[in-house]
């Protein structure tokens, strides 16, 4: 039992984290620390010997660029476990996953649980990328899950040869899934979410726009852009960048409206150097109403009740000053683009 303000090193874990250091006000130790159990030096202990601390008092744990801190914890140096109450997690984000210019991900928490390495679990929680103390708008969850994630569900399983071994090993990004969300600007809270999945580096809702009309031709409309990426909790494509929303509306005098759009870009594709670039979009609406499209045409009634168009186009810059380009579309009827 150790008071009146403590460090502690610990060394020689295996892994990335290298040396773990912990402070706080006072610490509780358990452990086979040899016969004398003298605290105020080094002691060397096998790797299999449980070392469990209990600490209180401004924590501050070091897990190499990780940082924990908390007013009241526990920590497992051989799990790699720790919970700590009052908590915030400061986490270093992969060098794959700082090309958005985010270099790290912040966590408040009532409680705070690492269940593995770079594996935790915060009970009422916020997750930032700010480092303000509270954001001005910010997710706070019931339940934030953070872990590595190999792979996505575009370009499949990427790897990387591990200096250390030189072997072939999963390249890793760190995912976030919350549950029971609350999105707050200042104190305010303006929008629920039952479930959001992303990754740790983007932590805003899935909502993006949101925006209200009127006029005499499609009534009150109701406009709403989502991001489809963190609703069906996939990754964005390696290696180039990429926008895809989901469109859903409502128009009083016409009927609901339903769409996708999207827009990417990116270099050497299928290995072949170049850039290429494209963007599409598409939309549905069951319309109940007349067209009005001026002159002599303000009062028509459409050929179909189910009305849209689809249209995608794509560049590819080749070699040798060739360009490929690509377009394709379909439209309802003759007045669906005059009239939306």
């Amino acid at each position: 039992v150790l008071a009146g303000g403590v460090n502690m090193l610990v060394e020689g874990l295996d892994g990335k984290m290298g040396t773990v250091d912990l402070s706080a006000d006072r610490m509780v130790i358990w452990s086979q620390m040899g016969q004398n159990g003298d605290l105020s030096g080094e002691t060397v202990q096998a790797n299999e010997t449980p070392l469990q601390v209990y600490l209180e008092g401004n924590i501050i744990i070091r897990q190499g660029e990780n940082v924990l801190r908390g007013a009241q914890g526990f920590y497992d140096a051989r799990e790699e476990r720790a919970i700590l109450n009052d908590a915030e997690l400061k986490l270093r984000l992969p060098a794959t996953q700082m090309l958005s210019g985010v270099t790290h991900v912040r966590i408040r928490a009532g409680q705070l649980r690492q269940l593995a390495r770079e594996t935790y679990q915060a009970q009422n929680a916020f997750v930032t990328t700010s480092d303000f103390g509270v954001p001005g708008y910010r997710l706070e969850s019931e339940s934030i899950f953070i872990e590595p994630r190999a792979g996505g569900a575009f370009g499949g399983r990427r790897t990387e040869i591990d200096p250390a071994t030189g072997l072939e090993r999963p390249i890793t990004t760190l995912w976030t899934t919350t549950l029971n969300d609350r999105f707050y600007v200042e104190n305010v809270p303006l929008f629920y979410l039952p479930y959001a999945s992303f990754p740790a580096d983007d932590p805003d809702i899935p909502l993006k726009t949101i925006s209200v009309a009127n006029d005499s031709i499609f009534g009150t409309q109701i406009y709403t852009t989502w991001d489809l990426f963190k609703i069906l909790s996939i990754e964005r494509p390696a290696g180039m960048n990429a926008d895809w929303n989901l469109h859903v509306d409502y128009l009083s005098e016409r009927g609901p409206e339903i769409g996708t759009s999207g827009k990417y870009d990116g270099r050497d594709r299928f290995g072949v150097q170049g850039a290429y670039k494209g963007d599409g979009a598409g939309y549905f609406i069951y319309d109940t109403g007349h067209d009005n499209i001026g002159l002599d045409r303000l009062n028509l009634v459409p050929k179909q009740k189910e009305r849209g168009y689809f249209s995608a186009g794509d560049r590819w810059d080749l070699p040798y000053d060739v360009t490929i380009l690509s377009e394709i579309g379909y439209v309802s009827d003759r007045n669906y683009y005059e009239e939306y």
